[in-house]
């Protein structure tokens, strides 16, 4: 047995290697070459349903049509340019009267009681209605020439022309008078005063419709602007409910306010003086309500404190044809350092609805009553936790003398008393009224060291016609007031070191009173009135009804700090409930 042993020289080993390599390349080349004939290969499964593969294409169909958007109504109907006043010219015409086919009106006709076939219709000069000082066209209406029949007619007046003759709804708010001959020439006479006509006014058609008589002779008629309408009102609403909201994240309310800045005194006791806005201020409003805003603007007020109390319409209190207040019951809210609340009674005493321990006292009558104008000299004390005593409506300070300034922060209003127990009442009504106060404005505030602050305040006085008697001059009472300023004593220090006095605008020049856009005293001023047709001297052609807004544009009370309560009103309060329960 014989074995061979192979030797590997270096010429072989190169022979080796090359086959091998040469052999390992056309592997490679090999896989390569399969990688690229190989099938793809699926892509792992996402779990989407597989991609349905439609036959035929969906069929082309045209897009539905857009209808035309519905233009806004109250964007359409909003005022851009200030409306134009055509009043009516002067001239006569003559009406035919259609007659209304009734019994009443045939036995009339057989009786010889028929009204006549026309009526002659005279509309006087604008300077007419300028000296008769009425709103609107002054019109003269009587039977036509030849005519002999004497009945009533349904007569209807358009005031298209003017009806934006001043604003505040000028037009819904007028209303239909007869004038005495001599209201022409001496219409401030007590015996010249306009008597009101029933009439009904349809705003939308711009007509006032009164069944009126007509017969021998002719007879005067006027349009005056009242204090309400269907579209709203000048009176005077309740206290407004956004003020007995709490402020909180949950309500969505936002506050501001804006301190200003005041000279510092000794003792620390500055008066605060702090613009503030809540965005809830004019939540429960409508467009019935009086929605006066203050002169800051929607939202804003700026009021050191007050006590008001609220009264009620005679109207409520079952006496027809009155527009003044009565008594409804003994009542207050109370309005201090941002913060408003319902005053209950408990005996002698008062205290919030809410109570913080702050003690409250009212004081009255001849001997602990103060001098401010209400019929029994009703002032307010409170003093907070801390010892800080505040007053409302003292008007003479402690230490006054005569000569020295009163703080008019008392406003008042003739309320009656027409039930037994109550205030001012009298068996005969005419006579079962007085002077109450409806807001003491806050007016000295003394601190434990007796360093004290003092209040001022500016009334604006209107006039209206007590009971409806227009025939007599118009009856006083106060419908707003502003701050005139603060005075800031140390109670170490003899003189008054701060003083405050802002500086509001007069509703009129030089303050005069006015007949706020009485065509009589429309051309006097500049100012523009607040309240159209409203704001009166005390004359016989007064409203009837005390009025709810100011006749400038000032600030109806003084400041507040970080108040909820709603822009002030400028009027006596009103409740809606009747009571007998007197003081």
């Amino acid at each position: 047995m014989s074995s061979r042993i192979l030797v590997a020289t270096p010429a072989r080993r190169r022979r080796l290697t090359a086959g091998v390599t040469w052999a390992t390349a056309v592997v490679v080349a090999a896989g390569l070459l399969q990688g690229v004939d190989s099938p793809a290969r699926a892509e792992p499964s996402s779990g989407a349903p597989p991609v349905q593969q439609q036959d035929e294409p969906a069929p082309d169909r045209p897009a539905a049509p857009v209808p035309p958007r519905e233009p806004n109504p109250v964007v359409q109907e909003a005022l851009r340019t200030a409306p134009e006043v055509a009043w009516p010219a002067a001239g006569t015409v003559e009406v035919p009267v259609t007659p209304v086919a009734s019994p009443a009106c045939a036995a009339g006709r057989a009786a010889g009681t028929a009204p006549p076939n026309k009526v002659r219709v005279q509309t006087l000069d604008r300077a007419v209605s300028t000296k008769a000082k009425v709103d609107g066209p002054v019109t003269r209406i009587g039977r036509a020439a030849g005519e002999t029949g004497a009945g009533t007619v349904r007569l209807a007046l358009s005031y298209a022309g003017i009806a934006d003759a001043y604003g505040g709804d000028f037009g819904a708010r007028l209303r239909l008078v007869r004038l005495p001959e001599c209201a022409l020439t001496t219409p401030d006479a007590p015996t010249c005063a306009p008597e009101p006509v029933p009439a009904v006014n349809n705003a939308e058609a711009d007509t006032l419709t009164a069944t009126i008589d007509v017969g021998a002779g002719t007879a005067l008629f006027a349009m005056v602007a009242s204090e309400a309408s269907a579209q709203g009102s000048f009176g005077a609403t309740e206290f407004a409910p956004s003020s007995k909201w709490n402020v909180s994240p949950s309500s969505g309310a936002f506050n501001w306010s804006y301190p200003m800045r005041v000279p510092p005194v000794p003792g620390g006791l500055a008066p605060s003086v702090v613009l503030g806005y809540n965005s809830q201020a004019t939540d429960g409003r409508t467009a019935t309500t009086n929605n006066q805003g203050s002169w800051l603007g929607e939202g804003f007020s700026y009021e050191p404190g007050y006590v008001e109390r609220r009264y009620n319409t005679c109207l409520d209190d079952g006496r027809d044809g009155m527009g003044d207040l009565c008594w409804a019951f003994d009542n207050a809210v109370l309005m201090l350092n941002g913060r408003s609340s319902t005053l209950v009674r408990t005996g002698d005493t008062w205290r919030f609805a809410n109570d913080d321990g702050s003690k409250i006292e009212r004081s009255d009558g001849p001997v602990d009553g103060a001098v401010n104008g209400d019929n029994d000299g009703e002032f307010w004390k409170v003093t907070t936790i801390d010892g800080t005593e505040h007053y409302f409506g003292l008007n003479r300070l402690y230490g006054w003398a005569s000569g020295n300034a009163e703080t008019n922060s008392v406003w008042t209003v003739p309320v009656f008393g027409d039930d037994v127990n109550e205030p001012c009442y009298n068996a005969t009504l005419a006579n079962a009224w007085c002077h109450q106060a409806w807001r003491w404005n806050l007016d000295y505030v003394k601190d434990r060291h007796g360093n004290v602050t003092s209040y001022f305040y500016e009334r604006e006085t209107n006039h209206y016609a007590l009971r409806a008697q227009t025939s007599v001059n118009g009856t006083a009472y106060h419908r707003v007031a502003g701050s005139s300023g603060s005075t800031t004593a140390s109670g170490t220090t003899p003189s008054t070191p701060a003083r405050r006095r802002p500086g509001w605008p007069s509703p009129t020049p030089n303050g005069a009173s006015r007949m706020a856009a009485s065509p009589a005293h429309r051309a006097s001023s500049t100012t523009p009135p607040r309240t159209p047709g409203r704001t009166c001297r005390g004359t016989a052609t007064a409203p009837q009804a005390p009025t709810a807004r100011s006749a400038s544009r000032r600030p109806a009370s003084g400041p507040v700090s970080g108040s909820a309560r709603s822009p002030p009103r400028s009027v006596p309060p009103v409740v809606g409930r009747r009571s007998t329960r007197g003081t």
